[in-house]
């Protein structure tokens, strides 16, 4: 009853800044363009978090990172390895298990954590789920009848997105809900047609704490992963930035794909989506950031990354999955590297930069792993 109630009251929210309801989902539409959005706009609280740096947890690329029982786990795609640490940044243990034995991946496709289960979960190729404790122990493979490229979860099912063209033959859904008690299996979300089948762009299944939600290319709906169902949730108005399939002459390969979008700046693709009380953020295959603000009915764009007020300088966003109202901003070590070689060169241009910054800073050597800017949505 109380799930409900929150349901309706979402949605009643979103209703206050939406033109329409389409698909019996409030349709959110921007509003306004911003040339330099401030985390002051979103947010109301800050921590930092300097990750430990050493031959065992060196981060390349950032794809996911979760938090989970004080434990961010952080997924490197270039590496195929999940790194933990603690909240202090302390490193904890790395998950490398490459190579073709017993417990072990060819390929890390996907990484979730199961709060019911009390599991760290990563789906792998060759096709398959690796089941291991929160800290990081291997405890057994489950295998897949066919390849998957995202994985979420609630307490009764198990959410695989699906590698809708495999085998030289589309499959004709988004989705597959798996029941964790006897694995009976339901394909969801129709597809009628797929066309960019070998393109990827980042996770598309996203645990926003209480809830889930899952998006697909060339589709402005979010749907959310709920009680072994999937339903729309809500939609984007994307307005002048809408993709038209109209542009398309049946399937296209990815570098086209993403040319043509770029150069008529058009979204096909929804990307680190946080939904919180108040707040929803996202990007898109245009690497820009979108903030809604439930409340006040304001849909703000923008094409640079957010600005930290207290250090004056951006960030690149990331949702903090597993939780309800938490976002991540990641700053480079090459980001404080540059700043104090600026200030060494000509100590005048050192009011170019604020203190905290440079306290900041001076924590940092060449090749450290990021700084984790930890924040609190309003």
């Amino acid at each position: 009853m109380m799930r409900k109630l929150y349901a309706l009251m979402v949605c009643m929210l979103f209703a206050s800044c939406s033109e329409k309801v389409y698909n019996n989902a409030p349709v959110l539409s921007i509003t306004e363009e911003s040339g330099k959005l401030v985390d002051t706009l979103f947010t109301c609280d800050m921590q930092e978090i300097k990750l430990e740096t050493n031959h065992e947890c060196a981060i390349s690329a950032i794809e996911k990172i979760i938090l989970h029982d004080s434990i961010y786990y952080i997924k490197d795609i270039r590496q195929d390895k999940v790194f933990m640490f603690g909240e202090d940044g302390h490193h904890i243990r790395t998950i490398k298990d490459i190579g073709r034995g017993h417990g072990e991946y060819i390929n890390l496709i996907d990484v979730a954590i199961d709060r019911h289960a009390g599991e760290l979960l990563l789906l792998v190729s060759p096709n398959g789920i690796m089941h291991y404790t929160v800290d990081g122990k291997f405890k057994y493979r489950q295998n897949l009848d066919r390849p998957y490229t995202d994985i979420s979860c609630d307490k009764n099912h198990y959410y695989l997105r699906c590698e809708t063209y495999a085998n030289k033959n589309q499959v004709g859904h988004s989705v597959t809900v798996m029941d964790k008690k006897d694995g009976h299996v339901s394909d969801q979300l129709k597809l009628d047609a797929e066309h960019a089948p070998f393109c990827s762009f980042g996770p598309r299944m996203y645990d926003c704490g209480d809830r889930r939600f899952f998006t697909r290319f060339f589709d402005d709906t979010v749907y959310e992963l709920a009680d072994g169902g999937v339903t729309p949730a809500y939609s984007i108005g994307f307005g002048k930035y809408s993709f038209s399939t109209d542009m398309l002459d049946g399937r296209i390969d990815c570098d086209k794909l993403f040319g043509k979008a770029r150069k008529s700046k058009s979204v096909y693709a929804v990307s680190k989506l946080k939904a919180g009380k108040r707040f929803m953020l996202f990007s898109s295959n245009l690497f820009d950031i979108f903030v809604y603000d439930v409340l006040e009915g304001r849909g703000i764009h923008s094409f640079a990354n957010p600005w930290c007020s207290d250090m004056n300088l951006q960030w690149e966003y990331h949702p903090l999955e597993g939780t309800t109202d938490k976002i991540c901003g990641v700053v480079r070590s090459s980001v404080f590297s540059s700043m104090k070689k600026i200030i060494k060169e000509n100590l005048s241009l050192r009011d170019r930069f604020s203190e905290e910054a440079i306290r900041v800073a001076d924590r940092f050597n060449d090749g450290d792993n990021p700084l984790i800017l930890i924040y609190t949505l309003k």
